[in-house]
């Protein structure tokens, strides 16, 4: 029969919790690549990338320009695109295979073609198209070329109507529109994608080193040390409580650091309250963490967790709306966007940094955070279960097979 479980006193529960909180400390700080992913991982990128987009946005691109029409016309169009802010004309090729090579040896980014006929197509009230040829290697760069000759042919255009016409600019443009940008004034590419990479860097480094230690657990056969327990009334609810207080204490001050200190230091976009930054934190790392506990019965090695890790950055980057709007998405990819803890709490976190939202306007990403807190809880006790008498029995049999021999 199996024996009755005691009721336990206050003192004793707290004591395992206790117990399971200074043994996976101790294990945590006694492996180093777990450590490294933690510390170096989330200090590091933190760092790194706001370093890399520390511009924030490009200015004075240097490109080259091939006047194959030689005209006033041409001429005035290209001072009109060295006096932008985004492009630098460097140098006036004489033929487009001289830009070219420039182009392939790194010294320009870009090259804009004037075509021979420009000036005559103009007078003929024909459009005159103008070619922009851009290296690929930086996204950035065609889109600040295109948007420089863009701007500089409508201004042109526009110049020249207007000495052709016999009305007035009131008449010609009764309605001006003017675009202003709400949340990133600067229109920057930090401003706009830091913010969600620094979210996606804490949830994926903090899911990596949870399935590395379950990992090294599994493969050094270290869950039956938690058999007594788990075998207490409730004692599988505190093993889990007291790993996840592990992690959420090391990754609360690791938060305080991405979410406080860094878009200080590096200028981002802070228009929250560091309170309202605290309350966010809760429900996103313990959804977190108990996503990462609730995934260790996948972790069977210490190199396992990797591969989830290296396959899943980008869909998470995806999902959290950074290069595609969620509403238009497939139905699918929009049920996907509520699974994982990371895209729900980028969005949480754009709104309160940069958009200026109180925590009670982001009710509904809190909500769904609390939500995946307590769904996972509940699957990472059934984890640590099946981990633990797994464990066990595994112990058991090599009891075994040491009787024997």
């Amino acid at each position: 029969m199996t024996p009755k479980k005691k009721n336990m006193t206050i003192k004793e529960r707290f004591k395992d919790l206790l117990w399971v909180f200074l043994h996976e400390y101790k294990q945590l700080l006694s492996n180093h690549g777990v450590l490294l992913i933690f510390f170096g991982g989330v200090i590091g990128y933190g760092l790194f990338y706001n370093y890399m987009y520390g511009p924030n946005t490009l200015q004075k691109v240097h490109i080259a320009v091939v006047d194959n029409s030689k005209n006033e016309l041409s001429r005035e169009y290209i001072r009109m695109l060295n006096a932008t802010e985004k492009v630098d004309v460097v140098t006036t090729a004489f033929t487009f295979e001289e830009a070219k090579e420039a182009l392939e040896r790194g010294k320009v980014h870009g090259v804009v073609l004037i075509p021979n006929d420009f000036e005559t197509n103009i007078a003929r009230n024909i459009p005159s198209d103008i070619q922009v040829f851009c290296s690929m290697n930086s996204f950035l760069y065609y889109v600040e070329i295109a948007e420089a000759a863009t701007f500089c042919s409508l201004a042109l255009g526009t110049e020249i109507n207007l000495k052709h016409s016999t009305v007035s600019t009131a008449q010609i443009a009764p309605i001006q529109v003017m675009g202003m940008p709400l949340y990133n004034q600067d229109d920057g590419y930090g401003n706009f994608l830091i913010p969600i990479v620094m979210v996606l860097v804490l949830h994926q480094t903090l899911i990596l080193g949870i399935g590395m230690m379950a990992g090294t657990e599994c493969e050094k056969n270290r869950y039956h040390l938690l058999v007594p327990i788990s075998n207490k009334p409730h004692g599988l609810l505190r093993i889990v409580f007291g790993k996840a207080l592990c992690y959420i204490s090391l990754y609360f001050v690791l938060c305080i650091f991405i979410f406080g200190l860094v878009p200080k230091l590096f200028h981002l976009p802070y228009l929250t309250t560091f309170p309202d930054i605290l309350i966010f934190i809760v429900p996103f790392l313990l959804a977190t963490t108990f996503f990462g506990m609730s995934m260790s019965v996948l972790f069977k090695t210490y190199e396992s967790p990797l591969l989830i890790f290296v396959f899943s950055t980008i869909p998470l980057l995806f999902l959290s709306g950074a290069s595609f709007p969620i509403q238009n998405m497939p139905l699918f990819w929009k049920a996907m966007h509520y699974v994982f803890p990371a895209p729900i709490a980028s969005f949480g976190y754009i709104r309160l940094s940069s958009m200026g939202a109180s925590i009670n306007q982001i009710g509904e990403e809190m909500t769904v955070l609390w939500i995946q807190a307590i769904v996972y809880m509940i699957i990472a006790i059934f984890a640590y279960h099946y981990n633990i008498r797994r464990s066990e029995h595994i112990e058991k049999e090599l009891e075994t097979i040491n009787n024997q021999n």
